[in-house]
């Protein structure tokens, strides 16, 4: 007995100390990924041009670009940049900041779940070693933000369903509030309105007049938020048909093979993409997720099964309303639900096989679990590129003539113009746009007879082969290719006039 409480006093302090290091860990690995500072791609080019060039007023409307953003997350990044600069440091600082506070609260979270250290270790590296979290926790985008309200959420429920008080409801109440404005929070929020009212009504068979009155705040808040920032959006449709286009909506009117091909596409997306940590690694995940789930049901846990599926339901109906697409980076705040799953799972086959008997195998395994995680996270390429077109412009730099001619493909316009307002990129040369052509591929070339010259051609986020097409054709034409550089999501080509 005197054995068993000494273990279990060592067990929850190496288990702290452990969740700490993991923590620290993960935290020095998101900075070195903000350190490094990569190039903004297309989609934060054009949300930093449109921060850069408003007023806080002049954000509240809509953004150029088919951007958008909500608008306290605007504000807080607009405040960043007057105060230290429009660098992408600046921007995306508060990523960072998100990530960091968000380990936080999911560091707290496991730990009030008290499930012992496997259970706590195992969840916290999988969200502190998350590839896809750390290359968020340097992008300007909300979906950091996202996260973070996740994790709130996840630990003022858990705090207010332990100590049912009207502080725990104001916090709540507060904090909801705040994600409205922050983050595309209105999924928790619908989640956790419903998990009140439904354990109010199992446990009291009653609802508490205080938990509607909240619940009524945050739908007068989410309809009011709606109306004035997203329902008469000017890039609303433009959203639809690319994210239709994208297969990111349920086809719930379509054939079995429709919807079958969507959840498969999906299914992968999560547990390869979200979560990638290996193709074997990942199948792992799919299956400890699955008897997570199924554990969760014969346990009769019914309320942690509707608190972690919720939020994926509902955001599964919005899908198949058009509504929000079920997509990568939109999906992003689910991941700490769906970890905490799987976790469920990878405590079933410890218990199964009766390894939490044994104290040394426990610590040995929670000490295992960060290491082959982190691994499996550098595995991933580090530092994390996605369109490097800084590289692309010290090339150009280093080799352009007074005499040459720049073309820019359209989609590297944004993250052009934004290197142009950092007085990275002080362009010398007669430069010519590109326009979208995408549905009329011969218009990119069209453009060409107006350049006279050699002609240096730099492409970032191009769309499917467009830029072969442009330098073959360029080629037919009697321009010879000298020179190149390609890196990660960018290149750029030097081609020798003909004439």
């Amino acid at each position: 007995m005197v054995e068993a409480i000494n273990f279990m006093n060592n067990e929850k302090a190496l288990n702290n100390i452990w969740l700490g290091l993991v923590y620290l860990t993960g935290i020095i690995i998101a900075i070195y990924q903000w350190l490094f500072n990569r190039s903004f791609w297309l989609d934060e080019a054009m949300l930093a041009n449109n921060i850069i060039s408003r007023n806080f007023i002049e954000l509240l409307k809509p953004l150029d670009n088919f951007t958008a953003a909500p608008p306290l997350y605007l504000w807080t990044v607009r405040l960043i940049t007057l105060v230290a600069g429009n660098s992408e440091y600046s921007f995306r600082f508060l990523a960072l900041i998100c990530f960091v506070f968000a380990g936080i609260c999911f560091f707290y979270y496991v730990q009030k779940l008290n499930k012992g250290m496997v259970f706590s270790v195992f969840a916290f590296a999988l969200f502190m070693f998350n590839a896809f979290f750390i290359r968020y926790a340097s992008e300007l985008k909300q979906y950091m933000t996202d996260v973070l309200f996740s994790t709130i959420f996840l630990l003022l429920l858990n705090n207010y369903f332990n100590n049912k008080s009207k502080k725990q409801l104001i916090l709540l109440l507060v904090t909801g509030f705040l994600g409205i404005l922050f983050s595309h929070a209105v999924f928790i929020l619908i989640s956790t309105s419903v998990c009140l009212l439904v354990f109010d009504f199992v446990e009291k068979k009653k609802i508490d007049k205080n938990e509607i009155g909240v619940i009524v705040i945050w739908a007068i808040s989410i309809s009011i938020t709606y109306v004035l920032f997203f329902a008469n959006h000017p890039s609303k449709q433009f959203q639809k048909a690319y994210w239709i286009d994208a297969g990111a909506f349920l086809p719930i009117w379509g054939s079995f093979a429709d919807i079958f091909s969507f959840f498969s596409n999906k299914i992968h997306m999560i547990f390869f993409e979200l979560l990638p940590f290996g193709q074997t690694m990942s199948k792992c995940l799919m299956i400890l997720f699955v008897i997570g789930l199924i554990k969760l049901i014969k346990d009769k846990k019914w309320k942690d099964l509707l608190l972690f599926t919720l939020p994926i339901i509902i955001h599964l109906t919005l899908s198949a309303l058009k509504m929000y697409p079920f997509e990568k980076r939109y999906l992003i705040y689910l991941i700490p639900f769906i970890i905490l799953i799987i976790t469920e799972g990878f405590l079933f086959i410890l218990n199964t096989f009766s390894i939490s008997k044994y104290s040394k195998l426990i610590v040995t395994i929670s000490l295992v679990i960060p290491l082959i995680f982190i691994k499996k996270t550098f595995e991933n390429k580090f530092p994390i590129k996605i369109e490097e077109v800084k590289e692309v412009i010290t090339y150009l730099k280093k080799n352009e003539l007074k005499t040459d001619n720049l073309y820019i493909y359209y989609s590297a316009k944004p993250a052009i113009e934004y290197y142009k307002t950092t007085n990275f990129f002080n362009n010398i040369l007669p430069t010519t746009y590109g326009n979208n052509n995408r549905n009329n591929v011969e218009g990119y070339i069209n453009e060409f007879p107006k350049i006279k010259g050699n002609i240096w051609l730099l492409i970032s986020h191009v769309h499917k082969n467009e830029d072969k097409y442009i330098l073959n054709n360029l080629k037919l034409k009697g321009y010879i290719e000298t020179k190149n550089f390609i890196t990660k999501g960018a290149s750029i080509y030097y081609l020798k006039s003909p004439f």
